[in-house]
């Protein structure tokens, strides 16, 4: 699922275009840009409802 403002992957973190680039990158650059991800992890830890809020509706 790709969020709608940030286009980030909600489950793996990274962007359309490195989503795109993945095949074509170097074992190297996939290295570095996974050593990145945990850092953009806190943007989408929190949730912003989801089921439990519809129930309270």
């Amino acid at each position: 699922m790709v969020h709608p403002s940030e286009r980030i992957c909600t489950g793996c973190l990274r962007t359309i275009d490195e989503i795109a680039a993945w095949g074509r990158m170097s074992n190297e650059d996939r290295a570095a840009l996974v050593a990145e991800l945990p850092a953009r992890a806190d943007s989408f830890r929190k949730r912003r409802g989801g089921r439990a809020a519809r129930l309270k509706a």
